[in-house]
């Protein structure tokens, strides 16, 4: 999918398998403040560290393939409804993707 850049104008950041979405512009179009935008990603990791390892992570569906990804993402629709259809537009839609995890990968089987 096509999401028009006029229309969504938020970032996705991820950490710990989760994701979270923060604007990154005002009501008038103009960037956030670098320390606005600070804070947020700030809460993103808070949060992201508050949340129980336990909990289920989409994070881990992104790094399949497209076909895996394309049937993971049909069954999340049907099981999930129209919070799950939000949710993936929003993350679908991100104008970009900022990866706040502490480390970085370095074998397939540590991403899966």
């Amino acid at each position: 999918r096509i999401y028009d850049p006029s229309r969504y104008t938020h970032a996705i950041v991820g950490r710990k398998g989760h994701f979270f979405a923060i604007d990154i512009v005002d009501e008038y179009g103009d960037p956030l403040s670098l320390s606005v935008l600070e804070d947020q990603l700030q809460q993103c990791i808070n949060l992201a560290d508050e949340i129980p390892s336990s909990r289920a992570k989409l994070g881990i569906l992104t790094s399949s393939n497209r076909d895996n990804w394309a049937d993971a993402r049909k069954k999340l629709l049907a099981y999930g409804g129209e919070s799950m259809a939000r949710a993936l537009e929003m993350l679908e839609s991100g104008a970009v993707l900022v990866n706040l995890d502490d480390s970085a990968y370095t074998e397939w089987e540590e991403i899966s």
